[in-house]
């Protein structure tokens, strides 16, 4: 079924105000569909949390939730929380930031001003909301307390989506060619490459297949630094992929700048000068350290970036043998990985700025305060082990606990200078 077809067949429960619950979502082969989740007696139907397991943007209604709403009314509601729960999906993952909220905020209050075509196209689409990101070439965040999103850009922004959804469904009518989830990287040729935002943007080309561009972006914040695709578009135009590409582009750069202006902090980069003295060999382990400006990204050269305080690693110590060294971003708190030759030095307190200094303070404060908590929960943990053994259950929890953080730890945003020349 559609998006419309499924909006029609629930009517019948909204006029009549129903309180059976049911569920949309969309099927694993993309179609859209709706079905009753309990039985007469109140109870959950099995199927229900595989749904919710396959499909993570699944919403969960009943009739009178809509109140006798007209169909349209019920479209764009629907719409509007599938939006809003891509939205929640992301912060829970940790990708929430301004920009996503402001565009979640701007098109719900926003949905009623935008064409059928353009609201059917968001139907069409796995991630709408990643998909208006996309398409919108600037960040409708204000960065002011209170304000949800740009209002003045309202009117600029429809017109962009609206054209852009234009040219997606009526002049480039195959962007979205299916292809499997397994894509296979390392059958394309990259035409294009540019890092940006802790991502590489690429188009790359594979004229054997259908869909001969594919448009895409490249993440390794994984614990194995593996490369991820995301926001993949395939298409046989190659002037469509280019004006993804240089959307995209136009978007990262307008993130950054609305990052450097939220920080209010000069884009100057810190040096070896900025280091205490024949520091570079000694032990970093809870030192506040400066990472080399050349072991970043050019968007990233900034004590915004590189001020961080090592949190461990074998690189950290000057004999050992591993090269490893993980440290925590001052400014953001951001967990990264660099290398021991990354590392310019032990930062000279007397040389950082004054955010830096007060934010170091805090982060001690805050890591005492930590360690006493933590203490106090050990030995009252210890009272109570006293008295009993742990279960087989506990202790499972506990690898698995263990687990999580060593592989939290090890996770470097590409912030580093990896950018591919083709």
């Amino acid at each position: 079924m559609t998006f419309n077809d499924v909006i029609d067949r629930i009517m019948p429960e909204v006029q009549a105000a129903s309180a059976e619950p049911f569920m949309i979502y969309r099927t694993k082969d993309r179609d859209w569909d709706f079905a009753f989740t309990q039985n007469q007696y109140g109870e959950k139907f099995a199927w229900v949390d595989d749904v919710k397991e396959r499909d993570h943007y699944a919403l969960s209604y009943c009739g009178k939730d809509f109140s006798h709403g007209s169909m349209p009314f019920v479209y764009d509601t629907v719409l509007a929380d599938r939006i809003r729960e891509e939205y929640y999906v992301a912060r829970s993952s940790g990708k929430d930031s301004d920009s996503i909220h402001a565009m979640t905020c701007f098109f719900v209050d926003n949905i009623a001003a935008f064409s059928s075509a353009a609201t059917d196209y968001l139907t069409t689409v796995d991630k709408p909301l990643a998909a208006l990101g996309e398409m919108c070439p600037f960040n409708l965040a204000t960065g002011k307390e209170g304000w949800s999103y740009n209002e003045d850009l309202t009117a600029d922004a429809i017109d962009y989506i609206e054209r852009s959804v234009y040219d997606r469904t009526t002049l480039f009518p195959d962007p979205n060619i299916s292809r499997p989830s397994d894509i296979r990287f390392d059958d394309y040729v990259k035409i294009h490459s540019v890092q940006l935002a802790g991502q590489n943007i690429v188009i790359a080309e594979n004229p054997n297949k259908p869909g001969v561009f594919l448009l895409c972006d490249i993440t390794r914040d994984n614990p194995l630094g593996i490369e991820e695709l995301h926001n993949i578009v395939f298409s046989d135009d190659f002037l469509y992929a280019m004006r993804g590409f240089s959307q995209r582009i136009e978007a990262a750069v307008d993130a950054l700048r609305n990052e450097s202006i939220h920080n209010r902090l000069p884009p100057r980069a810190l040096t070896a000068d900025d280091c205490i003295d024949d520091s570079s060999n000694a032990d970093f382990r809870g030192k506040l350290v400066i990472i080399k400006p050349e072991a970043l990204s050019p968007e990233y050269r900034s004590m915004a970036h590189q001020l961080a305080e090592c949190t461990g690693g074998f690189g950290a110590m000057p004999e050992a043998r591993g090269n490893a060294v993980f440290v925590k971003e001052l400014l953001s708190g951001n967990s990264c990985r660099y290398d021991r030759s990354d590392i310019a030095g032990i930062a000279d307190l007397s040389k950082i700025p004054q955010w830096a200094f007060e934010r170091l303070m805090k982060s001690s404060e805050q890591t005492k305060a930590q360690a006493v908590t933590d203490k106090s929960a050990g030995m009252e943990k210890n009272k109570a082990s006293v008295h009993r053994k742990p279960t087989l259950k506990e202790k499972l929890n506990a690898a698995r606990e263990t687990a999580r953080e060593a592989a939290a730890s090890s996770i470097r945003p590409m912030k580093r200078n990896e950018m591919e020349v083709t």
